[in-house]
């Protein structure tokens, strides 16, 4: 069934969620917390199994055409991969920095292999957004739950990619934070990243169900 109700009070029940998990870490010892937060800890791997659920919700329910579908599946992996830390796994450094491009500690190879995968991800963005933004912007208009769940998940990648090295960022203006704003911006950044694969999750069912409602 195809109801807008039922998925904003799915989005609305996954974004208090993410609140009450940043306050409830916010109300324990900072060494506990920061273990639950850190690379490789709980919540990064929900993060990345989140991710995975999505992408086999995508083998069981088609998002357009074949080629649409395709890059979807592919975007989705490369963020679950990277989750798992799959572009720091091999190399010395994250294959997304253009340093790893010149730096003489990387093999031609990873960076043959890493620059492969970076215009494959370009690719399939740009691809996607000819063929789909302006429809995506009209359905968002219409508050449509797919195209708000997408939006949402996109948001919350801006938001936790800036909250990202906050410190660092702020330093560079000659701003400094406190030890509890900093540990705050962590905790944020990664409940943040934690919700962005179930908010694409319950995007690609209410896109599946739309567009059954609209075969009948």
């Amino acid at each position: 069934m195809y109801r807008k109700t039922h998925y904003y009070l799915f989005y609305s029940l996954i974004v208090l969620g993410l609140i009450s998990l940043i306050a409830v870490l916010e109300t324990i010892g900072s060494g506990v917390k920061m273990k639950l937060i850190q690379e490789g800890g709980p919540i990064e791997q929900l993060s990345a199994v989140g991710y995975f659920i999505c992408l086999m919700t995508l083998l069981f329910f088609r998002i357009g055409d074949a080629k649409t579908h395709l890059s979807v599946m592919f975007l989705v992996l490369m963020l679950g991969l990277r989750e798992l830390d799959f572009h720091v796994l091999f190399t010395p450094m994250s294959m997304e920095k253009i340093k790893f491009y010149w730096s003489p500690d990387v093999s031609i190879h990873s960076k043959v292999v890493g620059a492969s995968i970076i215009l494959s991800l370009l690719l399939c963005c740009a691809y996607l957004m000819k063929k789909h933004l302006w429809g995506i912007i009209k359905s968002l208009k219409r508050l449509e739950p797919d195209a708000v769940g997408l939006f949402l998940g996109l948001a919350f990648i801006g938001i936790a990619k800036t909250l990202d090295g906050m410190q660092r960022k702020l330093g560079d203006f000659h701003i400094t934070i406190t030890r509890n704003m900093m540990e705050l911006t962590t905790v944020a950044e990664e409940i943040l990243e934690l919700g962005i694969p179930y908010m694409f999750i319950i995007a690609v069912l209410a896109h599946h169900y739309k567009s059954s409602q609209k075969m009948q």
